[in-house]
């Protein structure tokens, strides 16, 4: 039987989630890993490849079910933490997507231009993180990838809300565009100040899951998919940007360029507890439902507990036999006797 601590010790000793922070590109390495080694540890030889987060949440719910451990207070902590690490690690798959998506797209330009890749920059305390930052001649484009499984809408008030689950809000979409134009340009101007004037800096939301499509009903910021995303860029008419202007913005930009740390939102050093007291659990209640199997094949086996109830089966099965016997044939006189008596009468 397995122990608490040793599960904790073989999770830990993967190096997967053990830090207190990371960088936006490591998380999604780090969070799959541990999805793989906690994968290993529940399923062990039929481990495989294609098995996810949601298999591991189905899987302890049939143990939960079959062993009535849905109501203690580890399943439940357990079964919310693996269910907010699937939905963290497809949120990221996504992301991933949706920047690769936009590369491809970005690649087809014809216009003069330059792209700034995975951008942090902060300025007074806020951090903001730029997918793409685009500089043509015409001005400077923020991109934000976003790759959506569903049709999704940007209501009047700049929430990007899921078209299936209505009261579902990502986050403020308008807000958050502000906030990195507001960013890009202070960082831009303290460089070089009146370099370039604010309407400078235009916001795209690029819808790259040509599957879905955004409804934009919020009209202040350019909503697109990845078809359409070169022609906006190309047509654009604004300040004009000479190539050195654009390489001291560049330069401005890269020297403000920031790593950012990010924690988990998933306490891990929990969920590896949880995970492993469940294991345990379960277990344990294997093991006691095997015993009480064995007992009553013990007991309904030859010399069992139950053997001497079976021997003396018999003994009173005889003595019913016999007392029906007994009973039938006193009937069957009875019976005899009287019609002699009438038959006599009759006579």
């Amino acid at each position: 039987m397995s122990d608490t601590n040793n599960i904790i010790n073989r999770l830990e000793a993967t190096g997967y989630m053990t830090k207190a922070s990371y960088t936006h590109e490591q998380l999604l390495d780090e969070l799959k890993g541990f999805e793989k080694a906690s994968l290993q540890e529940v399923y062990r030889a039929s481990y495989s490849d294609c098995l996810r987060t949601y298999d591991l949440i189905s899987h302890f719910r049939d143990m939960a079910s079959q062993y009535a451990l849905c109501d203690t207070e580890v399943y439940g902590r357990l079964i919310w933490s693996l269910q907010h690490l699937s939905k963290e690690i497809s949120s990221l798959v996504n992301g991933a997507r949706g920047e690769r998506c936009m590369r491809r797209s970005l690649g087809w330009l014809t216009c003069e231009h330059e792209i700034l890749l995975n951008v942090e920059l902060e300025y007074e305390g806020e951090r903001c993180e730029y997918d793409a930052i685009v500089l043509t001649p015409s001005g400077i484009d923020i991109v934000e990838s976003k790759y959506l499984g569903h049709d999704a809408v940007i209501d009047k008030d700049g929430f990007l809300r899921s078209q299936i689950k209505s009261r579902d809000r990502f986050y403020n979409v308008g807000e958050k565009m502000r906030a990195k134009e507001h960013v890009l340009f202070k960082v831009i101007e303290n460089a070089h100040p009146g370099a370039i004037p604010r309407s400078c800096i235009r916001s795209i939301l690029l819808a790259t899951n040509n599957n879905t499509r955004i409804e934009d009903n919020f009209n202040l910021i350019d909503v697109c998919n990845c078809g359409k995303i070169c022609p906006l860029i190309e047509n654009r008419k604004g300040p004009f940007l000479k190539g050195d202007y654009r390489a001291a913005i560049i330069s401005a930009i890269e020297e403000a360029r920031q790593v950012f740390l990010y924690e988990p939102a998933i306490d891990f050093d929990q969920l590896r507890s949880d995970m492993a007291d469940f294991i345990v659990m379960v277990e344990r209640a294997s093991a006691r439902s095997v015993s009480i199997e064995e007992c009553s094949i013990e007991a309904e086996e030859p010399g069992g507990i139950l053997s001497g109830a079976m021997r003396r089966e018999p003994i009173s099965e005889i003595v019913n036999d016999a007392i029906s016997i007994a009973l039938y044939a006193i009937g069957g006189g009875a019976i005899c006797y009287g019609m002699s008596k009438l038959i006599h009468k009759l006579s």
